[in-house]
């Protein structure tokens, strides 16, 4: 029993930890312009010309400083390069796809949600109920997570191919991607524990009883018979 509490508790660690990774994700530029998922600094490496972009919106920043910010879900970030880049391909596919999966970034806050209401249920113990509820909650956000990851990379990839197909840009990707990289991975894993967890509670609680010994004979709550009542 204390190893299934221990493993258990390492499920319960890793669904805290995704949610933690995911709500970095979620609170990335413009609310953090320290955390982006993507950075664009153009021609000449100055900090006049860089922009940043989250999951929730962007910043364009000059001399360090972010000058413009916008909150939007949904945003057309290679619209906003073209204003400072012209030689940036804008093709209309292109454009809209990225786009059009910048609004599925919404599901950032959404694994955040469904990992915490996870690691809150594995908390409450081992028992079978719950452990079983927690590796569903956890299973969704592993999907979840997956959908989010794979816009991501979609969308910021056509970005990131775009401005540095123009000499002097540089697109790199942001430490918030790669933290939701990090929750797909522990959510990954989450899954599997909480819910092998959850198979080792229910057969232990199927186990029948072990009958108690002392002295080399079994235990017994029946009486033993006067010699006067034995046949």
């Amino acid at each position: 029993m204390g190893i299934l509490t221990g493993v258990h508790h390492i499920g319960t660690l890793l669904l805290l930890i995704t949610a933690v990774l995911l709500m970095v994700a979620s609170i990335s530029s413009p609310v953090v312009n320290g955390l982006s998922l993507l950075n664009v600094r153009f021609r000449g490496g100055l900090d006049e010309s860089r922009v940043t972009f989250g999951s929730f919106g962007y910043c364009e920043m000059a001399n360090g400083q972010s000058d413009y910010c916008r909150h939007h879900l949904g945003y057309n970030p290679l619209k906003l390069i073209r204003t400072i880049d012209q030689q940036v391909d804008n093709g209309s596919v292109g454009r809209n796809t990225a786009s059009g999966l910048t609004r599925v970034m919404v599901l950032h806050p959404v694994g955040a949600i469904l990992s915490f209401v996870g690691f809150l249920l594995a908390v409450i113990g081992t028992r079978m109920f719950s452990s079983f509820i927690a590796s569903v909650f956890s299973g969704l956000t592993f999907i979840v997570t997956v959908v989010a990851l794979a816009c991501d990379f979609t969308a910021l990839s056509i970005v990131h191919h775009r401005v540095n197909e123009v000499r002097g840009n540089k697109a790199t990707y942001g430490s918030a991607l790669w933290c939701v990289v990090a929750a797909l991975i522990t959510s990954f894993f989450a899954t599997i524990i909480v819910f092998l967890s959850c198979c080792a509670s229910r057969r232990n609680k199927n186990k029948p009883a072990d009958i108690k010994q002392e002295g080399g004979f079994a235990d017994s709550t029946v009486p033993k018979k006067k010699f006067w009542q034995r046949r």
